[in-house]
């Protein structure tokens, strides 16, 4: 609403037209609008849930996705208004397979729409008889402009990107978010929404530690991430406003399954959503053989058993995932740790063969000396499971 701010007054006997009506609607919509604009101090999505203007990918090979319902404010400084810019609804599924391939970023924007409607119509008249306030989700090629560049020049609303062509959206940094002015209500401006959108690793194997990244918004001086389920604790390594690296051990009798996560950051507190880690069930490891059992420091060993290995290695290559360790066979202490075995071909049936190095005296817990000898335990580790030889390898220096 442009010059002075207006409201009708009535008396008996007035007669009323068409501009009387106008004016007053444009009053109250305009005081309304004023009220949105005193609010907030710049044009963006109300954050009032996590999912609130969010997408959903619908289908990674056809590139479409939806948008979840919402609502954001076009503030306006030239109009001293702030327009309410709601979605209602899920949008209509939204097709980006037809960009370019040299486009790697679809950029998703809202702005206000209004449609005037003959709904109820008037006796008589084919003119509009309401206006219908909407909004409009577009996807763009490049970054959008401030506005539409067709009248009536309504503001374009950034609510995030979509990289193409896996179709993993982003709301960092481009995503406009409404804030409440500082100043307002004593000085306290709308805190800040903590929201968790994903795990770089959504799944860890009992007995394992693994090391993920948490993304989400206002995540800035993260000091704890809790698990659900039993058995499963982290390490908070790094924070930005953006992400979290977290190192996640997972204990060999951690509950399998299913659990959700919970962040406690600066801002506040968030919870992922139920399922969004599985903790899988150790594989199962058995050493049945190790030959020979009486071998030289510096000369190879021969491991055979059941899930000692990743069966995708194709040999002889770094049988990489295995750890051998060699124990006291009183004390389970670990004696030594061997580098990182050979993939051997399989015997038939089950059993899985790798190779593996015996150490040098001196990188023995304790060191041992030149003509001595010592009997130890073999020890092989493989996706959270762990078996132990039940027989006794002698190993001379």
């Amino acid at each position: 609403m442009e010059g002075q701010i207006k409201r009708g007054t009535y008396f008996d006997g007035q007669f009323l037209q068409q501009a009387e009506f106008n004016d007053e609607g444009d009053y109250h919509r305009h005081m309304r609008r004023r009220i949105n604009y005193t609010l907030f101090d710049q044009s963006g999505v109300l954050e009032l849930t996590p999912a609130d203007l969010r997408f959903t990918i619908v289908s990674v090979g056809a590139k479409t996705f939806q948008v979840q319902p919402g609502t954001a404010v076009s503030v306006r400084t030239v109009d001293a208004e702030g327009k309410e810019v709601v979605l209602r609804d899920v949008s209509p599924t939204l097709d980006v397979s037809g960009f370019p391939a040299a486009v790697t970023t679809a950029w998703v924007t809202i702005r206000y729409l209004e449609t005037p409607v003959a709904s109820p119509p008037s006796p008589g008249s084919l003119l509009p008889t309401r206006v219908i306030e909407d909004s409009i989700i577009e996807v763009h090629q490049a970054h959008p402009p401030a506005v539409d560049p067709a009248a009536p020049h309504e503001e374009y609303i950034i609510l995030g990107t979509v990289a193409l062509p896996g179709m993993t959206p982003a709301y960092a940094p481009d995503r406009m978010v409404a804030h409440v002015r500082a100043g307002l209500l004593g000085g306290i401006a709308t805190p800040p929404i903590v929201t968790i959108t994903g795990i770089s690793v959504p799944n860890g194997t009992a007995g394992s530690v693994v090391t993920v990244v948490i993304s989400g918004t206002n995540l800035s001086g993260a000091t704890g991430v809790t698990f659900s389920a039993a058995g499963v604790t982290a390490v908070v390594n790094a924070s930005t406003a953006t992400t979290i690296n977290v190192t996640i051990t997972i204990a060999g009798g951690a509950a399998v399954g299913p659990c959700a996560f919970t962040v406690t950051v600066a801002a506040g507190t968030a919870t992922s959503a139920a399922g969004a880690f599985t903790v899988l069930a150790a594989t199962p490891v058995s050493v049945t053989a190790v030959v020979p059992s009486i071998q030289n420091s510096g000369a190879a060993i021969e491991i055979r058993g059941t899930n000692i290995r990743n069966p995708a290695i194709v040999p002889p290559a770094p049988a990489t995932g295995t750890a051998v360790q060699l124990l006291d066979p009183g004390t389970s202490a670990v004696r030594a740790n061997l580098a990182i075995p050979t993939a051997m071909t399989d015997l038939a049936g089950p059993i899985q063969r790798v190779s593996a190095v015996l150490p040098a005296g001196a990188q023995f817990t304790p060191p041992q000396a030149n003509g001595t000898t010592t009997n130890v335990k073999v020890q092989v580790t493989l996706g959270g499971g762990t078996g132990v030889w039940a027989g006794i390898l002698q190993v001379n220096f």
